[in-house]
């Protein structure tokens, strides 16, 4: 079929729904022959975050029973009500005075974020960020359901309040003084270029501030392999999605700036290994990560491999290193440390987010 025989039944449903997405490097070679070969395609893709991405593609390239379509609408009404929630904020803290955009949240094709996560770009302080909180609450009706270091979220009370606070929805915002997870500063904003975007909801455009091309990607990169420490389809194609379209000197000279030129080089690898697999046909020659992808649906990156370049980001990067230290030294309470290490062994173990 295409040219991958007996490779193992979950190595060859991830090839048939690689060979079944297309690229801006590749058109499509392969057509789910039935029901029954679709949900089993789904289940794989939205494991990897690319549900819509391949029900879009399907839905403009053959008759989708009406389950499938079904769920096609419903994840396509949430992606646009998601950019309009992201859109929203942002016009509420530009009224306010502040500058702010989103970050690994707006993709180059069809896919529903975990959230919105809009970051302050403006240099203030707890304080200031407690009364902009406020004067969302009491001016704007937004609802706040969790504070973490550096990040507030939010509710847009546009449809109702938020019922299940534990279930992330289109109405949620994650609100950030710093690109971070925890109190680690991965990012420094103030390295970050704005840009304003339209995105198209049924044939009508809104303005959305997002990162530009560039460092859009390098987030989505970064943030892959540090906080989240796993690799998916849906990395890959943003990653063939943006590739297409950044100016790749000005995105290397980026990285560097950023001190993740190391970090985004292990997740584009296993980009280019995929795509080299899939222009050639064939798995002979794929490398071991490439295998362990194939055979798992995703990949989990190693202690062994995020180790080194988080120490050598350290090296490079003040901001990075100072934030670590403050991470590291509030785990001498004895309930931030059980926090840190439930989460830590949650993310080492699962298998998405």
């Amino acid at each position: 079929m295409l040219g991958y025989r007996y490779v193992g039944r979950h190595k060859e449903n991830m090839l048939k729904l690689l060979y079944t997405i297309p690229t801006p490097f590749y058109d499509a070679r392969y057509v789910p022959k039935s029901q029954r070969e679709i949900l089993t395609l789904l289940k794989l893709a939205k494991q990897n975050k690319v549900e819509l991405l391949l029900l879009k593609h399907l839905d403009e390239t053959m008759s989708l029973p009406y389950t499938f379509k079904e769920r096609f609408l419903k994840l396509r009404k949430e992606y646009m009500e998601m950019m309009i929630t992201a859109n929203r904020i942002i016009d509420v803290l530009e009224k306010l005075g502040y500058e702010a955009t989103t970050f690994k949240s707006w993709t180059p094709f069809l896919a529903v974020p975990n959230d919105i996560d809009v970051i302050i770009l403006n240099d203030i302080d707890v304080k200031e960020f407690k009364s902009l909180i406020q004067k969302l609450i009491n001016e704007y009706r937004y609802q706040i359901f969790d504070v973490i270091p550096y990040a507030v979220s939010i509710h847009d009370q546009r449809c109702s309040n938020h019922l299940n606070p534990k279930i992330k929805d289109p109405y949620d915002v994650d609100l950030y003084l710093e690109v971070a997870a925890n109190k680690v500063i991965y990012l420094n904003k103030h390295l970050l270029k704005r840009h304003s975007r339209e995105v198209f909801i049924d044939d009508e455009a809104i303005s959305l501030c997002s990162l530009s091309n560039e460092h859009e990607l390098l987030t989505q990169l970064t943030h892959c392999f540090l906080p989240e420490q796993i690799f998916l389809l849906y990395h890959y194609y943003i990653s063939l999605y943006f590739l297409n379209e950044v100016n790749f000197q000005y995105f290397l000279n980026a990285a560097k700036k950023l001190h993740v030129d190391l970090i985004i080089a292990s997740p584009l690898s296993i980009t280019f290994d995929i795509l080299d697999a899939v222009r050639r046909n064939s798995i002979v020659k794929a490398s071991l990560i490439f295998d362990e992808f194939l055979k798992k649906g995703y990949y989990k990156f190693r202690i062994k491999e995020l180790v080194p370049l988080i120490i050598d980001k350290m090296r490079k990067d003040n901001i990075f290193k100072r934030s670590l230290m403050m991470q590291i030294t509030s785990l001498a309470d004895v309930k931030t440390l059980q926090h840190f290490v439930t989460h830590l062994i949650i993310r080492r173990m699962r298998t998405t987010y």
